[in-house]
């Protein structure tokens, strides 16, 4: 009858029987099932304590493993086995953002603008965010005149488009003045403004011969 459980001792051991015969980052064929014999436990109870180790390790490992082939070599693998255990979910893929590094000063910016939205509500005697439905938001939108690749469907005797510009990291953009506000509802959920006040592009007007002609403000 197998037992259904390990000691934390006995877990430590059968760990170390593991670690001895690991050739590579992998445990020898057929040792696994050879300390299942000697604890009278399964095979399955070995492996999912052999594949809780090798996550624990990982953990220590430095963080600079940005690709398989990096990982691979800091725990002794290859990319192929590691592909093979993002798979399974013992390893999972996680996209990182820079955070803002912000100092005292900044974050005490950050703390008097956020106390600046609060509101004493007499009715209700509690301390409530404002509703902002009275501000409205301001900022600049940035659109490229193109894309790097573009997508066209064409006849089978049409000439091929041509774009062309000096450098594929510096494409022509034209800024944009958007201004939003909160928008508003009915009591039953009607909206009454739904917060868009307009998006408008910068503009330079040129007067020649009595005529007026608008030409794009590129920046």
């Amino acid at each position: 009858m197998k037992k259904p459980n390990l000691t934390d001792d006995e877990r430590h051991r059968v760990i170390r029987m593991l670690f001895e015969s690991c050739k590579n980052g992998k445990s020898e064929h057929g040792k696994m099932n050879e300390v299942a014999t000697i604890f009278n436990v399964t095979r399955k109870s070995i492996y999912s304590i052999w594949t809780a180790t090798k996550k624990q390790r990982m953990e220590h490992i430095p963080i600079n493993r940005t690709t398989l082939k990096r990982l691979g070599k800091a725990i002794g693998h290859s990319s192929s086995t590691c592909h093979r255990w993002v798979k399974e979910g013992l390893i999972k893929s996680h996209t990182n953002s820079i955070h803002p590094a912000l100092s005292q000063d900044n974050k005490f910016i950050r703390l008097h603008f956020v106390m600046g939205k609060l509101v004493f509500d007499r009715l209700l005697r509690c301390v409530m965010f404002k509703d902002m439905s009275h501000i409205i938001h301001i900022d600049e939108k940035w659109f490229y005149m193109t894309n790097p690749k573009c997508r066209y469907y064409i006849g089978s005797n049409e000439a091929l488009p041509y774009r062309s510009c000096k450098s594929k990291r510096y494409i022509t953009k034209i800024m944009f003045l958007a201004a939003v506000s909160r928008p508003t509802y009915k009591e039953n959920g009607e909206v009454l403004f739904d917060g868009k006040l307009g998006i408008w592009p910068l503009l330079i007007k040129n007067q020649q011969r009595g005529k007026v002609r608008i030409q794009v403000q590129v920046l």
